[in-house]
């Protein structure tokens, strides 16, 4: 049984990219600290700690932003700003859980 190579972070985040590129949602992440999302129809969980939203593509069910004292700035349209220490960033599709677990901080 032979093991799969790691791919290089860079490999990976550019087919997460390619992935998600052309298919109505686009983000911008500013540090660890705000996230702006094009692309959502509506938020699914509102916490400090977590923040789930519904995507417009049929083909992606949700993104999930999780962190510590996380608030949405801004909801206007289809676009969000979420602020906050921003630790993890979860893009789930219909083959996927609709809830992913949160990982424990190390």
């Amino acid at each position: 049984m032979s093991k799969k190579a790691k791919q290089p972070l860079w490999q990976r985040m550019r087919q997460a990219y390619d992935r998600v590129s052309g298919q109505g949602l686009r983000g911008e992440l500013q540090g660890c600290r705000q996230l702006t999302l094009q692309g959502c129809e509506r938020i699914l969980e509102y916490g400090e700690h977590r923040i789930r939203l519904l995507l417009h593509d049929p083909d992606m069910s949700n993104i999930t932003v999780i962190g510590n004292q996380l608030v949405c700035l801004s909801y206007h349209a289809d676009a969000i700003v979420v602020q906050g220490i921003i630790r993890q960033i979860m893009l789930c599709d219909g083959s996927e859980a609709s809830e992913p677990r949160q990982k424990e901080d190390v």
